[in-house]
């Protein structure tokens, strides 16, 4: 078995989940907070899935890529270069607010129709929330565009101490420009496609995609596309822009329409800050 060790020095944050206590907020502050969470989640399920990309859509990145006191290993279980496990390790004590391994293991090169990648963690922790289950993409060939075009089924809990989330997607991810580059920040990818799960109270709640999110690999967050959110509190729609690399993102529910900032929806604080 081939293995290679990677130890990272440097750093970006990944965003915590501060999902609301069920057990003592009312209905409608469940409701209010309904938006709220489900954009966290979502946007930490984005953050995951770009170290994923990271780690497996092309030849390995810069270690820069995967958080400062990170230890990444690569391995080659029948000594070829696949199938390949990519072990993201922030280790016991965590660093960068997250903590545990990321596991990630790739059948064949992701460029090639059947590839599959598989994401799972081993005590991985944002922010004190757990995140348990898989997350898998398969190439399934090629878009109407003559894009690279994977299946997108995820599987996924999140628990904090007053509560667990969970989520099942099924959807596509379509490789829409940087497939034939060597440089991972120049990836850019459309995402479709519907979640259903519990939040904290345990009632259903389904998010669907209405406009394909666009997600640039060089951007921390979608620079656009919409989700609708459905819950036994309401319906919510998250907006996250027309195409503008930055923090900024719309909730809009029955009582109208509010701003909010990305990269500060996980903490009590608010405020608009842009990114450059």
């Amino acid at each position: 078995m081939k293995k290679i060790i990677f130890k990272t020095t440097v750093g970006f944050g990944i965003l915590a989940l501060t999902l609301g206590s069920c057990q003592k907020l009312a209905g409608d502050e469940i409701g209010s907070l309904l938006g709220e969470d489900e954009t966290a989640i979502e946007t930490s399920e984005q953050q995951i899935d770009s170290d994923a990309d990271n780690a497996s859509m092309k030849t390995y990145c810069e270690p820069k890529d995967f958080g400062e006191c990170a230890t990444v290993t690569e391995e080659f279980p029948d000594g070829g270069d696949y199938p390949k496990i990519v072990t993201i390790d922030f280790g016991e004590d965590g660093c960068n607010e997250r903590k545990g391994k990321m596991i990630i293991v790739i059948s064949d090169d992701l460029h090639n129709s059947g590839a599959n990648r598989t994401v799972t963690f081993v005590d991985f922790y944002h922010h004190d929330k757990q995140i348990e289950g898989t997350r898998s993409i398969t190439n399934v060939g090629f878009s109407e565009a003559g894009n690279i075009l994977f299946d997108v089924n995820n599987d996924v809990s999140i628990t904090g101490e007053r509560g667990t989330h969970t989520r099942t997607r099924v959807g596509q991810k379509e490789w829409i420009a940087g497939s034939e580059t060597d440089d991972c920040m120049d990836d850019e990818f459309y995402l479709t496609g519907t979640s259903t799960g519990t939040h904290c109270e345990g009632k259903s709640v389904t998010k669907t995609i209405t406009e394909k999110l666009h997600i640039a690999r060089s951007c921390k967050h979608p620079l656009s596309g919409t989700i609708e959110i459905k819950g036994d509190r309401g319906e919510k729609i998250l907006d996250f822009g027309a195409g503008e690399c930055d923090s900024e993102a719309t909730i809009t529910g029955e009582k109208g329409t509010k701003q909010v900032d990305l990269d500060e929806i996980h903490k009590k604080g608010k405020g608009k800050k842009r990114r450059k």
